[in-house]
């Protein structure tokens, strides 16, 4: 026995030392793998490939399911497959997408079994051939050697059991019996076998804890090996089809047959079902003609109070049921993408004359001939938006005045603007909007498509805005349609103020607005009382079910206590004083105290509802109900439900707050049970915050016996349709903006949708079939609690733009002209701000330095360049200051991601991933401006040196919208144009490259200084300023500012850090949710802060600065009075900067005769150029110097 231990202690030295040795041989190997380069090059040529082995090769062949590549250098042809999972990093659904035959690549070996070899392509740098994973390749080689080669890929062999594991362990030099290796039990299984063998049943050797030499082990587990686990995202070629991934592909290629059976039988059902659908149509007709009509009746108002008046829409499905839908039509019923124009087979003539509005076509061409306003209310689906304008252009080419008419028509949208007028262009049969000989065209933010032929054009509201704006001459339209009024955003008011202004002087003029819901009265009282017509839609029916019918319906109750449940308010505690006579005839006096029990709490629809009418249950579940909380398990129960109880599986949408609660949602609905064990249930968010791609998605149809849910917000309510929903799901809540004028923040605030939201949102359910609409809060709420109509924006939101875009209006130059102000004019919008909204907005625009008093409100230099970029105020002072300190690029990115959106995208479910990666960008500083100019200068690269389809396999990568890339390109051009239109920039001759890249280069002088660079953020967005202190050192700093203290928002990547190398950030915007955030912040040096904040008094005595007369820093005095000296001449430079550019700029237009030249000296507009340029690049020079000096090390703060 002491025999075998010295035997076996020999052989366990013996193994260690094997292992230390092929361990060092694995370390050098992987420190070749992991070169910086590619691996150099064999002097000869190879005999054979190794297992994670890189070299070179050249694409065979390329086949669907991956692509053959075959090695270079060997003496023999060495060729192997690249699956398509291996090719490159996310999901590849085809090979070819990515390579092409005879492209060289880099690969990895990754088997060898006999001829075949499997290879990679993305674990290898395609450029420098580096190896991505050199832990994966050493952790496999070290597990290859100890199994063996043939152990390794054959589990068949006589010493291995199932899945290749060994059953013992024999020693090669002595005849020592096989230790049995032991299985781990579970306890069941423990507990079964301790019975057998107590029984007798079971001999004690074949219990599988047996040990010959020890008897039964102990129960002590094995020690646990750590795994990595690598996770393949692509999608296996045996579920293509099945998951979610690839839900609208189809594996059956569909070929149409004109003169098949089928087809044949088809269009044989479609004249049938076309014959009755026009029957039951002029059915529906008589009954409505038989209806007294008059169009000045006040029984016609969309907004009758309750029991008061009727309208059409109650009308429309008197007397109308519609047939049975067959199951087979059930399954096949619009199944392609509509986007809101649902397909037929019916010609357009046909189309155009079977929507309701075609009735009233005479009606209104009369009305509008004869009234200067005229209100339209269509219903959804009633065809005003795209038939109106093309009857009034249509009369006007037969009354001979085609082409003397200008039709204009806004929408709230650009992306409405420009798919209406796609839509009426095919309508009408001409080309493309835009084309030439196309009377049909659109001009929306950045991108315009118009001619001269162009007489009916689409545009969003702010562009004609910008054209009433640009100049005095009187409006050149025809008519000007203002659609989807009803949604009363500032634009759109700003617009009803301008057009009331303008019509007495522009008689010829005709102005008509347009909406499926809104308050008539409102509008024509505003416009003198204006007529009004009515036009009824052609939308399926959809019943509405309630709260208190859907709890009935699913058995859900609401338990006291639940997160959904009103909390018990605290009980009062009472007192009173007590006397008695104690022992001795003692006056004894106590204070007795009691709790009394507050009321219970119930809820608003219980205390003024009736409920008498419903179970139990759901009267108890109303009454302790906090209705403004969200009931997630409701909306789970609900659509198990749906999904139980309707055999059709048509979409689910369901309305939430924000994004927030879809993510809640989402997870919930993907966690549950009873529907991700059989997938039958396709969950997808619909936000205004995620790509391009994955809003798409929405439109896709569901594979069969598969039910899709939306989750969206209100985007969902008018700008699209999703043509398969047939049930949804209104939680009635929305959030909306509200502007602090004290605080100057915005606020998020949750409330009630408006009356008017709700029925948008249950049309949803009726746009292309009959549905069903379930509203999870009380009828009594939808009827009585609910307010008719939101609250319009422009008495919620900031008014600094709307008051610069005023004082620019060149139309409203007689009216400032007589002293009037801007409070006077937005007195006269439709529902007007209060006045101390505007007045926080001059005096913030006076801060700015674009207007100069508060008494006359004249515009400065400055606010003239601001009103001409159609950006904020803010972000227009930064484009400004870019342009004249020469750091103009990185400026111009910065400003249009904060103008447009960020770039950086974190695609739902991916949030960490995405993170992760932003990380690159964020590296080097504490910005999330400088993190988008970093990320585009970079997608730049690889598009201009590699390519379009290497720059957007860069942005799957690192999770960045290429998309959003062109458009902020796109944008910073339209900028670039501006400055050099207004003079801060020069471009150079067209026919000079040279001199236009020399002209690029001096914008960009100071560029890479990122000091400067940060200063000209703090300048732009001042006083958006917080400062950080630290309690102690490592700590997570507060973030203070002038009124109280703040947080970063999650998004930023400044979250949660705790290392900054400025004690200052800058700011984009800051909102309120359940508590105050900041977003889009960078840290900017404390020279910066001194140079462009508002007041800086220095304290000699205490060697003090005070800053904007609320924070205190140390900082010495001479050191002050330098800054303050430079501070003192930056600002007569930037002033006089503008003060000049504006006088050329008048000089220029005087010229030319477009615009008012008195009062303008030519030698002012004309000085010393070559001093005013050398003082000029003195100062910035200065200013460069002192903020690419190393920042101080600490500032204390008082």
């Amino acid at each position: 026995r002491d025999r075998d231990r010295d035997r076996d202690r020999d052989r366990d030295r013996d193994r260690e030392r094997h292992r230390g040795d092929r361990d060092r041989g694995d370390r050098d190997r992987g420190e070749r793998d992991r070169g910086d380069g590619p691996p150099p090059a064999p002097a000869a040529l190879l005999e054979a490939p190794e297992v994670y082995g890189i070299y070179k090769g050249r694409v065979a062949s390329v086949m669907e399911y991956g692509c053959f590549v075959e090695l270079m250098g060997f003496k023999g042809k060495h060729e192997g497959l690249v699956h398509v999972s291996s090719i490159a990093p996310g999901q590849v659904r085809s090979a070819s997408e990515v390579v092409k035959k005879k492209d060289e690549v880099w690969v990895k070996v990754l088997s060898l079994t006999g001829t075949r070899m499997a290879l990679s392509m993305r674990d290898v740098d395609q450029r420098t051939g580096e190896d991505l994973t050199p832990h994966l390749s050493q952790r496999a080689k070290a597990e290859h050697d100890r199994l063996g080669a043939a152990g390794a890929s054959n589990p068949t062999r006589e010493d291995a059991g199932i899945s290749g594991i060994k059953r013992a362990v024999l020693d090669a030099d002595d005849g020592a019996a096989p230790r049995r290796q032991r299985k781990r039990l579970t306890s069941p299984e423990r507990w079964e076998a301790r019975q057998l063998i107590a029984s007798g049943v079971l001999d004690v050797r074949d219990y599988p804890d047996f040990d010959e030499e020890h008897g039964v082990l102990g129960g002590a587990e094995e020690a646990e090996e750590a795994v990595e686990i690598e996770r393949n995202e692509s999608e296996p070629l045996f579920l293509r089809g099945q998951t979610k991934m690839s839900v609208a592909m189809s594996p059956i290629k569909i070929v149409r047959n004109p003169d098949g059976s089928m087809q044949r039988a088809a269009m044989t059902a479609s004249a049938l079902a076309k014959e009755r659908r026009e029957l039951q149509e002029q059915q529906q007709r008589s009954l409505m003609d038989s209806i007294p009509r008059d169009l000045n009746r006040p029984w016609e108002d969309p907004m009758p109070e309750p029991g008061e008046r009727h309208i059409a829409q109650e009308l429309r499905g008197l007397g109308y049921t519609a047939d049975p839908m067959p199951e087979w039509k059930q399954e096949s019923f619009k199944k392609g993408v509509a986007f809101g124009f649902p397909a037929t087979k019916s010609t357009m003539a046909e189309q155009r004359a079977s929507l309701p509005i075609a009735a009233l076509k005479g009606e209104l061409i009369q009305a509008i001939h004869d009234n200067q306003v005229l209100v339209v209310i269509g219903e959804t689906g009633s065809g005003k938006t795209t038939q109106i304008p093309q009857y009034i252009l249509d009369h006007e080419i037969a009354e001979g005045r085609g082409s003397q008419c200008s039709i204009i028509c806004t929408q709230p949208r650009r992306i409405a603007a420009i798919s209406v007028s796609e839509r009426v262009a095919s309508e009408r049969g001409e080309g493309a909007p835009g084309t030439p000989g196309s009377t049909v065209g659109y001009q929306v933010r950045l991108e315009a498509a118009r001619t001269a032929d162009t007489r009916l054009l689409f545009c969003t509201t702010g562009v004609l805005l910008r054209m009433l704006c640009a100049g005095d001459a009187p409006v050149r339209a025809s008519v000007v349609v203002v659609d989807e009024v009803h949604e009363r955003d500032v634009q759109t008011d700003l617009l009803l103020v301008l057009l009331k202004l303008l019509m007495p002087r522009c008689p010829h003029l005709r102005v008509v607005l347009m909406s499926a819901t809104m308050s008539i009265e409102l509008f024509a009282n505003y416009f003198g009382g204006c007529p009004t017509i009515g036009v009824e839609g052609r939308t399926f029916p959809v019943e509405h079910h309630y709260l208190e019918e859907i709890l009935e319906a699913t058995g859900h109750q609401v338990a006291a206590g639940s997160p959904c449940a009103l909390q018990a308010a605290q009980g009062q505690v009472a007192s009173a004083q007590v006397s008695f006579t104690g022992a001795g005839g003692r006056q004894v006096s106590q204070t007795v105290q009691w709790e009394e029990e507050a009321p219970a709490a119930v809820s608003e629809s219980w205390r003024e509802g009736d409920f008498s009418a419903f179970p139990e249950h759901v009267q108890q579940s109303i009454k302790r109900l906090d209705e403004a909380r969200i009931n997630y398990d409701l909306i789970e129960d609900l659509i198990l439900w749906i999904d139980q109880n309707h055999e059709s599986k048509g979409a689910v949408l369901v309305f939430l707050p924000g994004m927030s609660e879809i993510q809640t949602l989402y997870d919930a609905l993907s966690g549950r049970r009873d529907f991700a064990r059989d997938g039958k249930l396709w969950v997808l968010p619909l936000h205004s915050s995620l790509s391009s791609q994955e809003q798409s998605q929405v439109f896709r149809h569901a594979p069969p016996g598969v039910r899709k849910v939306v989750l969206t917000t209100n985007i969902a309510e008018t700008s699209l349709t999703v043509d398969d929903v047939e049930f949804v799901v209104d939680t009635g809540r929305v959030k909306e903006t509200a502007y602090d004028k004290r605080k100057r923040m915005t606020t998020l605030q949750e409330t009630w949708v408006a009356g008017q939201n709700m029925r948008q949102r249950c049309g949803r359910a009726g746009r292309v079939r009959e549905g069903h609409a379930f509203l999870l809060y009380t009828k009594h709420r939808a009827l009585r609690l609910l307010k008719p109509h939101r609250v319009p924006e422009i008495q919620r939101l900031p008014l600094e733009e709307v008051v610069l875009q005023l004082k620019a209006c060149a139309a409203l130059r007689d009216h400032f002209d007589r002293g009037a102000g801007v409070a006077s004019l937005l007195a006269a919008a439709v529902e007007p701000p209060t006045p101390g909204a505007v007045e926080s907005a001059v005096q913030n625009l006076i801060e700015l330095g674009a207007l100069r008093d508060e008494a006359s409100e004249a515009l400065t230099p400055l606010g003239h360049h601001l009103a001409g970029l159609p950006v904020d105020a803010r972000l227009g002072k930064m484009i400004l200051f870019g342009a004249i300190f020469r750091v103009l690029d990185p400026v111009l990115c910065i400003a249009a991601s904060l103008s447009y959106k960020s770039p950086l995208v974190q695609p739902f479910g991916l949030r960490e991933q995405a993170r992760a990666a932003h990380e690159r960008f964020t590296r080097g500083h504490r910005s999330d401006h400088l993190a988008v100019w970093d990320a585009y200068t970079e997608w730049r690269r690889v598009g201009d040196e590699e390519g379009p389809r290497a720059a957007s396999r860069w942005c799957e990568r690192f999770y960045v919208s290429g998309q959003t890339m062109k458009m902020l390109s796109e944008m910073m051009r339209n900028f670039r144009d501006i400055l050099v239109s207004a003079g801060f920039v020069t471009r150079g001759p067209r026919h000079d490259p040279d001199a236009r890249r020399r002209a690029i280069a001096e914008a960009n002088r100071h560029s890479d200084n990122v000091g400067l660079v940060r200063a000209v953020l703090c300048a732009g967005l001042y006083p958006n300023v917080v400062h950080l202190e630290f309690p102690s050192p490592g700590a997570q700093p507060r973030l203070v500012e002038k009124t109280g203290e703040v947080l970063i928002h999650p998004s930023s990547s400044n979250h949660r850090r705790t290392a900054f190398e400025s004690e200052w950030l800058v700011y984009h915007d800051k909102v309120k949710t359940s508590r105050v955030f900041i977003r889009d912040c960078s840290t900017v040096p404390l020279p910066a802060v001194l140079l462009f904040a508002l007041h800086v008094e220095i304290q000699h005595a205490k060697h003090q600065v005070v800053i904007d007369r609320w924070l205190t820093i140390r900082a010495n005095p001479r050191t002050a009075v330098l800054l303050k000296t430079l501070r003192t001449q930056l600002n007569a430079l930037l002033e006089g900067k503008m003060r000049q550019q504006q006088l050329r700029r008048r000089a220029r237009l005087a010229r030319s005769g477009r615009g008012d030249g008195a009062g303008v000296d030519v030698q002012e507009a004309t000085p010393d150029v070559e001093d005013a340029e050398n003082r000029e690049d003195s100062i910035i020079a200065n200013v460069a110097t002192l903020l690419a000096e190393p920042e101080p090390n600490k500032t204390q703060t008082e």
